[in-house]
């Protein structure tokens, strides 16, 4: 008799055990990119749906992704032309600053203003050090050093007026 009880409650629990995929749960990747300066970068994002969930997976084109948290400090920003050797020369040491307990990988977007005109770069290929990961709260210095001929143009008082943070995966 107890044998019978024990089996109708072990076979009632399995019952109403059932499979029951309500809290059933996974991980999709959602595949993202954006574009800076003719440049594309990836921004991929996971998303945890109930299992079976169909999502159509084309990459989507989406608004570049910035550090939040996020300071700079200019070190030294400098311009000079040499009208003898016929050559400009632009020096630029920034400290980066991730504020964020998260480490992340990406690159930074300068905006220089001059007299004649703004506009907003990356210098990542032309860089010395160029700053492609911050590590979680912590600082890297980004260094550039380039000469260019005035014969292409040379800028009229030049100022560093922003900097950002663009992240990738």
């Amino acid at each position: 008799m107890k044998k019978v009880i024990y089996l109708t409650l072990f076979f009632l629990m399995f019952i109403s055990c059932g499979n029951n995929n309500q809290d059933c749960k996974e991980t999709l990747t959602i595949r993202q990119f954006y574009f800076v300066n003719g440049n594309s970068y990836d921004y991929d994002t996971n998303i945890e749906v109930p299992c079976g969930t169909i999502i159509e997976n084309q990459p989507v084109n989406i608004t570049p992704p910035k550090l939040k948290e996020f300071t700079y400090e200019v070190i030294n920003f400098e311009y000079t032309i040499n009208t003898v050797t016929n050559i400009s020369k632009l020096e630029m040491e920034v400290k980066l600053n991730n504020t964020s307990n998260a480490s992340v990988k990406g690159f930074p977007y300068f905006t220089i203003k001059t007299d004649n005109l703004e506009f907003s770069t990356d210098y990542s290929n032309l860089a010395t050090n160029s700053c492609q990961q911050l590590e979680a709260n912590s600082s890297c210095t980004f260094i550039l050093k380039i000469e260019e001929s005035l014969n292409i143009g040379n800028w009229s008082n030049p100022k560093l007026t922003n900097v950002q943070y663009f992240l990738t995966n």
